[in-house]
């Protein structure tokens, strides 16, 4: 394994179902090693003076990688299903996020789990763990929030996506089209939906606890884990007023998460954090990628005809940038015909660079959060057949990002935008990716919200099982994206 000169940092291990291990790691890249241009330890691209860290499995002896992207990957945890969560730190110009993401053990199915955008009204959510009822409990906070601290939050998962935030700028479609009007009328994303029939998705525990810089908090949260009693094992610091800058004392307390109560536990004059409750625990299953699950269709192959590339069919393109680009729950702009999408390979701080000043300045962009390193090459345009499916093949493991010719609210006219996140697709991995626009009410919906942004207009349906994958593309030969590109280009504003 080689360390670049780097010291290699383990840490943040999980225990899963089966009792196989999963931590955190700074060593790279140590699996399907040719299909990069870079080994070993590398630089973030968020903060080139730090290393980069992503997730492995300790399997018996063997240490296998399970994510390959260039920005944090950090605190692995399991749902009782046996599915991995995690927090995956998200930075590109003008956006910065850390957010919750879920996987499959055997690689499959990198999916957002929740917390993408800051729409949610916050723009870090660390410490995702989930409940017996299988909701999710996180602790949300600000960009400028130290010592990982912030306040203590339920998340309804049946509900889906939230959009707390009251500032324009967050939605990027500002306008929803009521149809049922004669003539239609525009309604703002922020009044509609009316507040008395939204269902927000979060509860906030302590409201005295903000989670923000601005205005003050009244004690801070961090470190939540599972009892068997169902409550939460919680670090609490009462005295916090200011999340960016304060000393600490955290205590230990038990918290209801139904009600918010705590129970203090352990204190002293020393901060008590990361509390475990120590348990009898089952291993009820271990999820597997299948290509008949309608909310992750992925299988993981391991043949040599298959290990070192995934094979991605996107059932409709369009559709799915308006989740990548978009995704509110107020009505989807899809957009018609050609719309230059465009996939891109994302690199990470060239060799050497260990500082902003120390890189090549045509690779770094400064914005509100500071300065971010963006270098990446084109890999080419896929084409988009009637149905606006396509599929392509790429490297195994490879930083992907896509780029779409689209016109957002603040927008004069269409222009070209890049994804704010990497994607991974695993060695090995065939997926079909997103939902026809005609089902997709019938099932991603219920997280996603509907194309019109009417509650109503969500229903489950059953021809998501027999149906999904009937698209132009399945009649076509796929698209080599395999090969390494060539130029590289820097950072393009947002």
């Amino acid at each position: 394994m080689p360390t670049n000169g780097e010291l290699v940092h383990n840490f943040d291990p999980a225990f899963a179902p089966d009792g196989r291990i999963v931590f955190a790691s700074t060593r790279g890249n140590i699996m399907n090693t040719g299909a990069f241009a870079y080994s070993g330890p590398q630089r973030t691209p968020a903060d080139p003076s730090r290393l980069n860290s992503n997730l492995y499995v300790l399997e018996g002896t063997a240490v296998r990688q399970l994510t390959f992207l260039l920005n944090d990957e950090l605190t692995p945890a399991f749902m009782r299903d046996g599915r991995l969560i995690m927090v995956t730190e998200k930075r590109a110009p003008g956006f910065y996020q850390l957010a919750g993401r879920r996987m499959n053990l055997d690689g499959g199915d990198y999916h957002p789990l929740f917390g993408q955008r800051d729409t949610i009204g916050f723009d870090q959510l660390t410490d995702v763990v989930e409940l017996t009822d299988k909701n999710f409990a996180a602790i949300l906070s600000d960009h400028d929030a130290v010592h990982g601290a912030g306040t203590l939050v339920v998340i309804n998962r049946s509900v889906g996506i939230d959009q707390r935030s009251e500032d324009l700028p967050d939605y990027l479609q500002q306008q929803s089209v009521k149809s049922t009007d004669v003539p239609p009328t525009d309604i703002s994303v922020i009044d509609w939906p009316k507040t008395n029939f939204f269902q927000h998705s979060m509860t906030i525990l302590d409201k005295a606890a903000t989670g923000k810089v601005a205005g003050g908090t009244q004690g801070a949260y961090r470190s939540p884990s599972l009892l068997p009693s169902q409550h939460l094992l919680v670090s609490y610091a009462a005295n916090v007023v200011a999340l960016d800058n304060f000393s600490g004392n955290f205590d230990i307390v038990e918290v209801d998460p139904n009600t918010g109560a705590h129970v203090p536990l352990i204190s002293g004059p020393n901060d008590e954090l990361w509390p475990v409750a120590v348990a009898p625990r089952y291993n009820l299953r271990q999820f597997a990628s299948r290509l008949d699950e309608p909310n992750g269709a992925t299988e993981v192959l391991t043949d040599t005809a298959h290990s070192d590339h995934a094979e991605i069919t996107f059932l409709d393109a369009p559709l799915i940038s308006t989740l990548l680009f978009q995704n509110t729950r107020t009505g989807r702009v899809v957009p018609q015909g050609d719309f230059g999408l465009s996939f891109w390979e994302d690199f990470p701080p060239e060799s050497g660079v260990t500082s902003f000043d120390a890189a090549n300045q045509s690779f770094v962009f400064s914005d509100d959060y500071g300065k971010v390193y963006v270098r990446r090459g084109q890999l080419g345009a896929p084409p988009l057949y009637t149905d606006g499916s396509t599929s392509v093949s790429i490297r195994g493991g490879m930083p992907l990002v896509l780029r779409a010719h689209i016109k957002l609210a603040s927008d004069g006219s269409a222009t070209d935008h890049f994804q704010r996140e990497e994607m991974q697709f695993y060695p090995g991995e065939v997926v079909r990716q997103g939902f026809r626009r005609t089902l997709f009410n019938g099932l991603c919906a219920g997280c996603h919200g509907s194309l019109t942004g009417y509650e109503t207009d969500i229903s489950p349906n059953p021809d998501i099982l027999t149906q999904a994958s009937r698209v132009e593309a399945k009649d076509h030969s796929i698209t080599d994206f395999t090969l390494t590109p060539t130029g590289m280009s820097g950072p393009v504003a947002p």
